[in-house]
């Protein structure tokens, strides 16, 4: 069992979300994918939540936070053309996550996957539980999220034969709640035989691996229970 910690990165800092509101700074992203790393985490995602330059990427310091960390380190948001996604593997991410398969062609995918491998891309979900399994369509500057008509399930279909080796798939409305693992998705997505790995985001506590039966193909990764300890939630990596 996989344990993959999640961060958040805006304008060199990271932050933690709220149902997606992104509002409290909980450290240096050098130093955070460091202590990640020694404390034992399988993989590090980064995911670049900037919102008024979101493709704006700093090469030269995301070099520095992948040269800190010791275990694979990925990296989602901002990688929407060929040539970001070419960057990002120069500068030593092992895997890159695009927001939305639409945002590359087949053609543009399936030129990655040639070029790194299955497994070094993958797709980032966003979907909302209370509003009927509906995808986030759009997240505006000021953070409000905008639901198309399409749900997961139509979404599955459409991905089922893209060239990627793993699709994260986080829930809005459990994000940084600490409340656990959404248990009606994860048994609806254990019974689907998909052809690419599954990561499951948004409410993930560490208690879910004991009580939650997971199959090969799916892992959970952490957003706040991996850097919030105690009822106040003091900033500290945890494990």
């Amino acid at each position: 069992m996989r344990k993959i910690q999640i961060l958040l990165l805006a304008n060199r800092e990271l932050y933690n979300s709220v149902q997606f509101s992104y509002d409290k700074y909980v450290g240096c992203p050098i130093n955070s994918v460091r202590i990640l790393s020694d404390l034992g985490y399988d993989e590090i995602i980064l995911l670049n939540v900037s919102r008024y330059s979101p493709n704006a990427l700093d090469y030269e310091f995301l070099s520095r936070v992948v040269r800190a960390s010791t275990v694979p380190i990925s990296f989602g948001g901002g990688g929407t053309s060929l040539s970001t996604v070419k960057n990002l593997f120069r500068v030593g991410f092992d895997k890159v996550f695009v927001n939305s398969y639409k945002d590359l062609s087949i053609d543009e995918l399936t030129k990655i996957s040639s070029l790194s491998g299955m497994q070094s891309l993958g797709l980032c979900i966003n979907y909302s539980h209370l509003r009927g399994f509906k995808i986030v369509d759009k997240i505006d500057n000021h953070g409000n999220l905008s639901f198309g008509s399409k749900t997961i399930h139509e979404e599955l279909l459409e991905i089922i034969d893209l060239p990627i080796g793993e699709v994260l798939f986080q829930n809005v409305d459990l994000d940084g709640t600490l409340k656990g693992v959404d248990s009606t998705f994860l048994n609806f997505i254990s019974n689907k035989k998909l052809p690419f790995q599954v990561l499951l985001s948004g409410g993930v506590v560490f208690s879910d691996y004991a009580n939650l039966e997971l199959n090969d193909f799916i892992s959970l990764a952490h957003g706040s229970s991996g850097i919030y300890i105690g009822n106040l939630r003091s900033v500290l990596p945890n494990i």
